[in-house]
């Protein structure tokens, strides 16, 4: 009996150890020793990365990993992001080096002039309720990147040669063909077909629909199915340690944007947990300074954000109430009715407003929404000439382009009227921006010719809302101002800067750096 009990206590020591064994195992891989004859760039996008937090998270040693890159690299505290500030605008920016008016993505909900159609790529669970998921989900997996973006435009992807990838970037469209296995749920619920056909990169993954790595954590639906910072961090460790990194891996973490949406700008815990992440990348290598030697890391944010006013009542302004004369398109509606005057499509803190009626004037339009303190900016275009007023300061500016003022990144204007209300500064004939940067090209990047419709923005601390769109009780983004508007960026691993430093340049930058990895393969 003793023997009995002596073998089955020595049986389960033994399991004991083999699995205590095979963890510490998997906690302590080989240490990575890339073979490329190139030196790879890896960019990550952290979703509404902040200089802020990024001094305020590293200052706390909550983010040693950021505090490495930054000390052996160069950083950028305020890079400008692109109009409207909404990641999957941003993102085909970042992927086309074109503004929405080229690549034809206009926020996370526009009005299609040409179409005649409203289009919601995922803007919040209670809006895709109402829109219907089936909808919102058609156009963000199979629309996006096969239809929406224009095809007079090409992707980093489309652009070179050499091998790239992308893990968990909504933006991804390449050469190359793929099928997307639509989660168990969705097919369920028939709401999607099993497999959707994409095309994309070399090297692609997009959460648990296309995964890389056959042992990626983090890939179940109550994870998003993946898109999160620890699967990408996975998917990227799976790349590295198959020695399959392309010249070029664009990864994105979202889970910074969540927590900040949230609580506010103050809240480290975001950039805390995607820190975690960085360094178990660099942890990989035989020590960190060999992980900068053998890779270009790129840290990028894709926005900033703005505080929401503690008094929600005063901050969300109700879209629907204000314009409660006219005929608006609900949302739920993908096309205008018949009898519709406005289409209005919220993003967080701007707005597009579109006019169907054509006895509807643009410039009175503007005038009646002036008088409500909390918009910013209003804009709309006569011919080929932005007009822009300001619920702050009085008159009128409006700018055209190939005129006689320029700015720092060598575009030429022609400006008349009152530029205090885009907050310019002009030396001679030099423009310099301050509370609103880049924001007569930003601007103008929204311009759809021969299109009635006004552009708004609110001041910080207000959000727009309008039937179902969401409420950001933390904060939010979308607007031209500075605080939704610059982000950081660290670059270590090469010398070689952007041009300019505008998330509009970055891919001219990344096809230079490219080029020269090319010359030694």
């Amino acid at each position: 009996m003793y023997t009995i009990i002596t073998l089955i206590i020595l049986g389960i020591i033994c399991l004991i150890g083999y699995y205590l064994f095979r963890n510490l195992e998997q906690k302590a891989p080989r240490k990575i020793q890339l073979r490329q004859p190139y030196k790879p760039i890896v960019m990550i996008v952290i979703d509404s990365l902040m200089d802020s937090t990024v001094e305020q998270t590293i200052q706390m040693k909550k983010a040693p990993a950021l505090a490495f890159l930054k000390e052996h690299g160069t950083y950028y505290a305020e890079v400008v992001s692109c109009f409207p500030t909404m990641s999957v605008c941003i993102d085909t920016t970042l992927l086309t080096g074109t503004l929405p008016q080229q690549h034809q993505i206009y926020g996370l909900c526009y009005y299609d002039s040409s179409q005649k159609e409203w289009i919601n790529i995922g803007t919040g669970a209670k809006e895709s309720v109402a829109v219907g998921f089936r909808e919102v989900l058609t156009n963000s997996l199979i629309r996006l990147n096969q239809q929406l973006i224009s095809r007079s435009v090409s992707t980093i992807h489309e652009s070179t040669p050499m091998p790239t990838g992308s893990i968990g970037a909504f933006i991804y469209r390449g050469l190359n063909k793929y099928q997307l296995k639509v989660p168990r749920l969705f097919r369920w619920l028939n709401i999607l077909p099993p497999k959707i056909e994409t095309v994309g990169p070399e090297v692609f993954s997009f959460g648990s629909m296309h995964q890389i790595g056959t042992n990626s954590k983090g890939g179940q639906p109550w994870y998003r199915y993946g898109e999160n910072d620890r699967f990408s961090t996975n998917e990227l460790l799976a790349l590295l340690y198959q020695n399959r990194l392309p010249v070029f891996t664009l990864v994105y973490f979202p889970t910074n944007d969540d927590y900040i949406h949230q609580k506010g700008t103050w809240v480290t815990k975001g950039l805390h947990k995607a820190d975690l992440q960085l360094q178990r990348l660099l942890n990989a290598f035989p020590s960190w300074e060999e992980a900068v030697e053998q890779i270009t890391w790129v840290i990028l944010g894709d926005s900033g954000q703005t505080d929401t006013l503690p008094d929600h009542k005063e901050a969300f302004v109700d879209m629907e109430i204000l314009l409660s004369k006219y005929r608006l398109m609900p949302t739920k509606s993908k096309k205008p009715r018949a009898n519709d005057q406005l289409v209005l499509s919220v993003n967080e803190r701007m707005s597009y407003i579109h006019i169907l009626d054509p006895k509807i004037d643009p410039a009175s339009l503007a005038r009646e929404l002036q008088t409500h303190p909390f918009f910013d900016l209003i804009a709309w275009w006569e011919k080929e000439t932005c007009q822009v007023v300001s619920g702050e300061r009085p008159g009128v500016f409006s700018f055209s382009k190939n005129g006689p003022f320029y700015d720092r990144y060598d575009q030429n204007w022609q400006l008349q009227g009152n530029h205090e209300i885009l907050d310019l500064e002009l030396k001679g004939e030099e423009i310099i921006y301050h509370r609103y940067p880049d924001v007569l090209q930003r601007l103008w990047g929204v311009y759809e010719p021969g299109v009635a419709k006004l552009v708004l923005t609110v001041k910080p601390g207000y959000e727009m809302i309008f039937q179902s769109s969401p409420r950001h009780r933390g904060a939010s983004h979308g607007s031209l101002h500075a605080q939704d508007s610059l982000v950081p960026m660290i670059i270590t691993g090469e010398h070689h800067p952007p041009k300019h430093l505008r998330i509009l340049d970055l891919k001219e930058w990344i096809l230079d750096l490219i080029k020269f990895q090319q010359k030694k393969v």
